[in-house]
């Protein structure tokens, strides 16, 4: 998958839905990288009180926040529970 490929998909996008646009965003953003994460937290605790939440970051930007992201990371960290 090229970035011609990703360029085409993110001209497609311009019409969609807002919450489907963002979500392809994020995974075109991986691609365009051509890269792994460069850091997944799992099962994080969100300010808002979510909890399980997994946080992707890659070039220095959140590119996903949900449960369940099973993409490859240079580092991964899983907080400690808590007491």
């Amino acid at each position: 998958m090229g970035r011609a490929w990703c360029r085409k998909v993110y001209a497609a996008l311009h019409g969609a839905h807002a919450s489907v646009r963002v979500r392809a965003l994020h995974v075109l953003h991986l691609y365009w990288a051509d890269t792994m994460l460069d850091l997944l937290v799992r099962n994080a605790t969100l300010a808002d009180g979510r909890t399980g939440i997994d946080i992707a970051i890659a070039a220095d930007r959140f590119v996903e926040v949900g449960a369940g992201i099973t993409a490859p990371a240079a580092q991964t960290l899983e907080p400690a529970a808590s007491s």
